[in-house]
Order: C-alpha cells, then structure tokens, then sequence
C-alpha cells in the first residue's frame, strides 16, 4: 500500500551544489521548505507506517519537533531509525 502527501502550491525541494576540481563542494543552495509541513499530527494519521516498518529513515530538514517525535516513536515500537542529514549546520539537532 503506498502512502504519500500532496501539498498544494508547493514546490519539490531542490538543492545545487558547485564543486571544485577535487570534488570540495564550495557552495550549496537548497530549497527544502516543503519538509515543514512533515509534522507530528502527519506522522501520527500515518502512524501504522511506522509500526509495519523494518526501518525508519528520516531526513534531516524535517522540523525538530517531528524529528523528535518520530525518535520517540521508534523507540516505544523498538524499531532501529537512521537520520540522513546533508548539512553541517543541521548536524547539531
């Protein structure tokens, strides 16, 4: 069974990134503002998702709330979770 949310008038995140010759990346622009509107009350309306799970993965420009309530969630359902985080700055949630 697929599961998904659509949000209206919203557009897909995007991201570019400019590397050098050695493959440093030296700039990034992202757009991920969509992630915002994965929150709590999504996560619980879709809750079995999470039960019938092998293994949660989430990213990491989900807001922390969310990011903190699926955590919880993974834990009570001892479910093993791997957080995919891009950037640096957001490391520190």
């Amino acid at each position: 069974m697929e599961k998904y949310c659509i949000v209206k008038n919203a557009s897909t995140p995007s991201y570019a990134a400019v590397m050098d010759s050695r493959g440093e990346c030296l700039i990034g622009l992202g757009d991920m503002a969509l992630h915002n509107n994965i929150s709590i009350d999504l996560v619980n309306k879709h809750i079995d998702v999470l039960h019938d799970a092998p293994l949660v993965v989430l990213d990491g420009n989900v807001p922390q709330a969310t990011v903190n309530h699926v955590l919880d969630v993974c834990q009570r359902l001892q479910k093993p979770e791997w957080k995919n985080i891009q950037s640096q700055i957001k490391t520190v949630r």
